[in-house]
């Protein structure tokens, strides 16, 4: 009976271990951001993916300036807060209410409160849960 229980606990292990050896960061881990500084207009917002994302979107901006002009951590993380290749970064975030196309926006994560903002607002920035990059891949809505 303990030998099953033990093999049955080892086998969820390993299946779960198996389905992906990417690394999960926590909502406030912008280590491999910590320096990024970048200003941009909204070209693309997506604010109705929903289903309990905690209001987590996808904007795509054309940069006007950056300190970082490629960075694209999804070959070995589950979940980030941005990809960023030349031009144009998207950005996946849940402060997307007061977002609209036209807008300039800036990130800056130098400072100790990580933040957003436009011409209105200022918010502080979050990474989200892997299972909103699940989402936003299953239904195309990632572009770079």
């Amino acid at each position: 009976m303990n030998k099953l229980i033990i093999f049955s606990f080892l086998s969820i292990l390993g299946c779960n271990y198996q389905k992906s050896n990417k690394k999960i960061i926590g909502w406030h881990d912008f280590d491999d951001l910590s320096n990024l500084k970048m200003k941009g207009v909204i070209f693309y917002v997506n604010k109705d993916i929903g289903n309990g994302y905690h209001g987590r979107g996808v904007v795509r901006i054309n940069i006007l300036e950056t300190n970082i002009t490629s960075y694209d951590p999804s070959k070995y993380q589950e979940n980030y807060y941005c990809k960023i290749k030349g031009k144009e970064a998207e950005i996946y975030d849940n402060n997307l209410r007061d977002m609209n196309v036209g807008d300039t926006i800036q990130i800056d994560t130098t400072v100790s409160w990580k933040n957003l903002k436009n011409e209105k607002f200022e918010y502080s920035i979050s990474i989200g849960e892997p299972a909103f990059f699940e989402y936003i891949k299953e239904n195309k809505l990632q572009k770079l």
